[in-house]
């Protein structure tokens, strides 16, 4: 199941329907949360009067706004898109902070199409250290066929 929300989320991003600025907005988003979670879930506490579990979109927008990340309420939809919570008038406070909470952004195909894309300083790193995982893993199967006893020696041709 998440595998397909990663696949729909990528679908999004590469069809163009979700800019390379509201990628940033997202992960900007994103790593807000992580490092406020508790804040940020106090908060939606206090504006559920009812107790219902839910908040109106305007006021998970002014939360942002206060928090040092002011938006729009489309760029709010987007962001409830990108999380499979689109057409919501009042959102689900917790499912919502456990998905964008959650969000890895560790697609670096879902960037590529992007000609330029900024990103958080957390998911800026989760991009390149997967890049050079990948790399590094290529380099030493590339060694393990010029040596294939393993004796640590390699020798010119």
């Amino acid at each position: 199941r998440e595998r397909l929300a990663t696949a729909e989320r990528m679908a999004l991003v590469m069809s163009g329907s979700i800019s390379g600025n509201r990628i940033t907005m997202i992960s900007q988003a994103n790593e807000l949360v992580r490092a406020n979670r508790s804040k940020f879930m106090e908060a939606f506490d206090h504006a559920d009067h009812y107790q219902t579990g839910k908040i109106a979109k305007r006021e998970v927008q002014r939360m942002f706004s206060w928090s040092g990340l002011p938006m729009t309420l489309e760029e709010l939809d987007d962001i409830l898109l990108v999380l499979g919570m689109k057409n919501l008038h009042d959102v689900e406070y917790q499912a919502f902070m456990d998905r964008l909470s959650t969000l890895t952004f560790d697609l670096p195909e879902m960037f590529e199409g992007q000609s330029s894309v900024r990103f958080a300083p957390t998911h800026l790193n989760e991009v390149i250290g997967r890049r050079v995982r990948e790399r590094k893993k290529a380099a030493l199967a590339s060694l393990r066929e010029e040596d294939p006893e393993a004796t640590g020696y390699l020798t010119k041709a």
